[in-house]
């Protein structure tokens, strides 16, 4: 019986190399895509999200650097524990949604951009969370995020 990898030559083979992507180290994640302002382009799933808040980038940045009142602002976060506040190379913990994540941040630009890489069992992902001021005095918040993991390939729809 024809193995269904092999079945139709390099084709699966592609496949089956994007479906189990792994990606780069957590490490070089850090240091090479998160800190450079960018998310893995390889990655299983990247995913663009966009919000307008009328709020000032000031008092959104407000909200985003206050790590313990993340819980109590949005009731996808739970069990929020940092060592310290938000700064390069902080390192922390959260629940999303009741999964345990553990993050270290790689970009703390106050006013502009939060960022970091996050691990879970067998998943690791960027998030890039960049503020920019729009002409009526509000904010616009984009979320960038890339996931390497075969589970998340294969839960996404297409």
């Amino acid at each position: 019986m024809d193995s269904l990898l092999f079945r139709h030559g390099c084709k699966e083979t592609t496949l089956f190399r994007k479906l189990f992507y792994s990606g780069p180290p957590l490490e070089t994640l850090y240091r090479e895509y998160a800190q450079q302002h960018r998310i893995d382009k390889q990655a299983a799933v990247q995913a663009v999200d966009e919000i307008s808040i009328n709020a000032s980038t000031d008092k959104v940045w407000e909200v985003l650097a206050d790590v313990n009142s993340w819980a109590s602002s949005n009731p996808i976060f739970s069990n929020v524990r940092f060592q310290s506040g938000i700064a390069v190379g902080a390192k922390g913990s959260f629940r999303l949604n009741g999964f345990p994540i553990k993050v270290t941040f790689a970009v703390v630009d106050p006013g502009h951009e939060l960022s970091w890489v996050g691990e879970a069992l067998w998943t690791k992902a960027i998030d890039r969370l960049v503020l920019e001021p729009t002409p009526d005095g509000s904010t616009s918040l984009r979320l960038n995020r890339s996931n390497q993991d075969w589970y998340t390939r294969l839960a996404t729809p297409k």
